[in-house]
């Protein structure tokens, strides 16, 4: 396993505060600290102020003093952050929630949940860049190809259509969109790498498992696309495999100083604990 890999095991949401009990001393401090390495501390209160001003702008989202200090230091430090955007490929849905029947090669739900959130945070940011990536790799996933009933290949051609159309979406607003392997070439390799790891620590053991249960609802529509029972034991390892990808991504965001905008799901702890600085949109689509 990478010795660069921290994972400190917390549950998500357990640095959550309520906004109207943000220690705002707490983090200025700990924003000055930051500023006395780059010499730049007049930069502190105009960042104090962008951060209140994202809290403003989507209130419900999950905002931690962790948080709002790591996206505070990517403020101070980059001059044009990064705001990368994951998203899965087109999946059919229904009622804002997708039901994992089909595949389509359009916009799919999340990138358009997450154009309209990412044009309330740009107002507040203007300096941001925002990337797209698009979770091509889930064609490597039998149990998804079996459920919208394309084969590798053809789920594949489906993603780079929906990049395709996403791009012509996005691209009148100064936004990009690529693969998500195009940008982590060596995705899958990490993550077959921390799955095992994950598998075999027992400090994970238990929080796995609650995952995986608080998941059965969208493993229970995947299995009823692809007539093919996940049982609990296969639940947790899917629960894993996910888990391992949103390390990898969160370590990614880490390593290039980028911040990172993701919805509504369990896997926002694991972003947390490799230091990834995340803007989260409260946007539920499973």
């Amino acid at each position: 396993m990478n010795s660069s890999l921290v994972l400190t095991g917390k549950n998500r949401g357990e640095n959550t505060v309520q906004t109207t009990k943000l220690d705002w001393r707490r983090i200025r401090t700990a924003l000055w600290q930051e500023a006395r390495k780059t010499q730049n501390p007049e930069k502190i209160p105009w960042i104090v102020e962008r951060l209140e001003s994202l809290i403003a702008a989507s209130p419900n989202s999950d905002w931690s003093h962790v948080m709002l200090i790591r996206v505070g230091k990517i403020f101070l430090n980059q001059e044009r952050p990064t705001i990368i955007a994951p998203c899965c490929p087109d999946y059919s849905h229904e009622r804002e929630r997708y039901t994992f029947y089909g595949l389509g090669n359009g916009v799919s739900l999340l990138a358009e949940r997450h154009i309209a959130f990412l044009q309330k945070i740009q107002v507040v940011v203007p300096e941001t860049e925002i990337l797209f990536l698009m979770a091509d790799h889930e064609a490597d996933d039998s149990v998804l190809c079996q459920a919208v009933k394309k084969t590798p290949e053809e789920f594949l051609t489906l993603v780079h259509g929906s990049i395709a159309a996403t791009k012509k979406r996005i691209e009148p607003l100064g936004w990009k969109v690529m693969a998500m392997t195009e940008a982590i070439p060596d995705l899958v390799a990490q993550e077959i790498e921390i799955v095992e790891w994950l598998k075999s620590n027992d400090k994970f053991r238990d929080r796995l498992k609650l995952e995986s249960a608080s998941r059965q609802s969208m493993y229970q529509k995947i299995s009823l696309a692809a007539r093919q029972k996940i049982d609990s034991e296969e639940g947790v390892i899917r629960t894993i495999k996910t888990a391992a990808q949103y390390v990898v991504m969160g370590r990614f965001v880490a390593e290039k100083h980028h911040l990172v905008a993701n919805h509504t799901t369990t896997n926002l702890g694991w972003y947390r604990e490799t230091g990834a600085a995340v803007i989260h949109n409260p946007v539920v689509i499973c």
